[in-house]
């Protein structure tokens, strides 16, 4: 298996954030310094965009269907030109329409029904979905 970006003390550091400790309460329960916590909360941090990122490209490069999506467009037809596409590969797309306009729906790109900002739809051969430029 693949070793992890986060060490574990990183990990550890992040899970007792998530869970609204202050960075004093973190130092107090791993008995180390809240300088120390805050560097290794950054770095966990700064890991996490990076393995992020490293998927993202990734995405990009595996995707047997890349769909642009204009500016102006209505955002309801975009499940139905995606799946079309998959459709025309033999892909199967993994994501339900109401699923794929929920999560367009809560990006800033998107206002009602409208593109505001052009974006690509990824489609992996497995049926994966993904967005890029949003």
């Amino acid at each position: 298996m693949a070793k992890p970006f986060l060490t574990e003390r990183q990990l550890e550091v992040l899970r007792l954030r998530e869970q609204d400790l202050t960075q004093r309460e973190v130092a107090e329960r791993l008995e180390t310094s809240r300088s120390n916590v805050s560097l290794l909360e950054r770095r966990g941090r700064e890991n996490v965009e990076r393995a992020r990122a490293t998927l993202d490209e990734w995405r990009k490069l595996t995707a047997e269907v890349v769909m642009e999506v204009e500016e102006g467009a209505d955002l309801f037809e975009v499940p139905r030109d995606a799946y079309r596409l998959a459709d025309e590969r033999g892909i199967k797309v993994e994501m339900r329409s109401l699923e794929m306009v929920s999560k367009l729906r809560e990006k800033p790109n998107v206002t009602d029904r409208l593109v505001k900002e052009p974006f690509r739809v990824l489609i992996s051969p497995r049926g994966e979905v993904s967005f890029d430029g949003l």
